[in-house]
C-alpha cells in the first residue's frame, strides 16, 4: 500500500515487539500487576481475570501477525476486545494489520479509537497519521504526526514520517500549481525503497491516477 511496500515490524505499545504481552507494566506495592497500567485507557480498569485473559489472546494475536496470519490475529484481538473494549493497544494492533490487508478505511477507524481510549499515547497518533496518509489525507496525517511529536519530542519515527508527509504535501501542491494533477483527492505514492529499485530518484513522487 502507499505508505511502505515493504512490509515493516508491527508495533506494539511503547515500542515493544509482539512477544510483548501488551505494555509497561507497573507493580503494586505487594508486587502484582497494577491494572491501571495494563489498560492503556484512560479512565477504564477491567477486571483481573478479564485483563489477564486479554493479555493472553492479545500474545497470540501478536504471534500470528508476525507470522503473516493477519486474519487469525484480527480474530484473537477481536476477543481481546470482547474482554477489555477500552484497551488501546488492541485497537492500534488492529490499524496495524488492516494496513497491511489495504483495508485502509478500518485501519483509520481502529486507530482513531486508540486515540480516543488513549490520548497521551504517541504511538497511536503516529498509526492514525499512517492510516490518514493511506487513505489520501496528508494533511490529517500531518496533524497526527505533529500530535505525536508534542506527546513524545524525541520520537525519531514521528519526525521522519512528517518530513515525508510535508514533502509530499509540497510536491503536490507543485503538480498542481502545474496543472499536472487530475481532479481527486487520493494519489498513489512509491516508497522509497521502490524507487530505489526501479532506478527513480529518493523522494515521494505523485501519481496522476486517483486511488
Amino acid at each position: 500500500f502507499g505508505w511502505n511496500r515493504k512490509r515493516r515490524k508491527l508495533r506494539d505499545k511503547a515500542g515493544l515487539p509482539f512477544e510483548s504481552a501488551g505494555g509497561s507494566v507497573s507493580l503494586e506495592e505487594d508486587g502484582t500487576p497494577n491494572l491501571f497500567s495494563l489498560t492503556s485507557g484512560a479512565n477504564y480498569v477491567p477486571s483481573e481475570e478479564a485483563l489477564k485473559q486479554s493479555l493472553e489472546i492479545q500474545a497470540e494475536g501478536n504471534t500470528q501477525a508476525e507470522n503473516g496470519l493477519f486474519r487469525e490475529a484480527l480474530k484473537r484481538w477481536e476477543r481481546a476486545l470482547d474482554l477489555t473494549p477500552e484497551r488501546a493497544v488492541l485497537h492500534e494492533l488492529k490499524a496495524q494489520v488492516l494496513l497491511e490487508m489495504d483495508a485502509v478505511w478500518q485501519a483509520v477507524r481502529s486507530a482513531k479509537k486508540a486515540t480516543e481510549f488513549d490520548p497521551e499515547w504517541s504511538e497511536g497518533f503516529i498509526t492514525l497519521g499512517r492510516a490518514h496518509f493511506n487513505y489520501g489525507e496528508p494533511e490529517l496525517a500531518a496533524e497526527n504526526f505533529q500530535r505525536a511529536l508534542q506527546l513524545d519530542a524525541c520520537n525519531s519515527i514521528a519526525q521522519e514520517e512528517l518530513d515525508t508527509v510535508r514533502l509530499y504535501i509540497l510536491r503536490r501542491k507543485e503538480l498542481a500549481d502545474k496543472g499536472e494533477i487530475v481532479t481527486g483527492t487520493r494519489f498513489s505514492v512509491l516508497t522509497p525503497a521502490h524507487q530505489v529499485e526501479h532506478g527513480q530518484p529518493e523522494q515521494p513522487p505523485l501519481s496522476g491516477n486517483a486511488a
